[in-house]
């Protein structure tokens, strides 16, 4: 009795220069994270960007947006948690897909599963510190230790009685942005350094805050 023929399970599919329309939803249903949605990666040139989606049935399983240069294939997407063996599948088609490729890079994702890694593939950790929060803000104090706990405690009463107001991304006002920003020029001229946001910067934040953000006017509070 012959065995039936099993259908793959996954199934890749490559965009070569091309961000089709569906990918911006699709990143924020996917990975949830703001260093892996559109707005975030478009303060930059997409130019050249492809595009790689790998399907289980009707669902995406993975997406990553890459840039190939010589040998190397870098994926631009970041902040998003990834199963290591489907990093390893997409090494395995990607490198067939672009001949004359062995380097794989990544920025600042998570492996959620331990998996032995084959071929060139590279995961470095971030600078750049990217938590979970608490749901409640009673939960977040309960989970510091004491003496943080007592000083944000401390810090939370002094801000009591001041007033703020919800402002939608899209109504946000460039005042804004400069006053939060005129707080790091401040904390950073104490310390006798320069700020490196200046002028071009101020605008990319600007746009992203616009697109991703609510702002609290009156504080320097800011939120996805």
């Amino acid at each position: 009795m012959s065995k039936p023929n099993r259908q793959p399970l996954y199934h890749p599919r490559f965009y070569d220069r091309h961000i089709p329309a569906f990918v911006e939803a699709a990143l924020d249903k996917r990975y949830g994270s703001l260093f892996s949605s559109i707005p975030q990666l478009g303060l930059y040139s997409l130019q050249n960007i492809s595009t790689y989606v790998e399907w289980k049935q009707n669902s995406i399983q993975e997406l990553f947006l890459y840039r190939r240069d010589k040998d190397r294939i870098t994926v631009i997407n970041q902040g998003m948690r990834v199963d290591g063996a489907e990093v390893q599948r997409f090494a395995d088609a990607i490198f067939q897909h672009e001949p004359g490729t062995d380097k794989l890079c990544f920025h600042s994702v998570e492996l959620i599963k331990q998996y032995q890694l084959r071929k060139k593939i590279c995961l470095p950790i971030s600078e750049d510190s990217v938590i979970d929060l608490p749901d409640t803000e009673s939960a977040y104090l309960a989970a510091l230790g004491r003496s943080l706990r007592q000083s944000m405690q401390s810090r939370l009463k002094r801000t009591q009685g001041l007033k703020h107001q919800t402002l939608p991304g899209s109504t946000i006002d460039a005042q804004v942005i400069e006053r939060i920003i005129a707080f790091n020029h401040a904390r950073m001229l104490a310390k006798q350094r320069r700020s490196a946001i200046d002028d071009t910067e101020k605008q990319r934040l600007l746009i992203l805050a616009r697109a991703r953000c609510r702002g609290y006017d009156r504080t320097v509070s800011w939120v996805r």
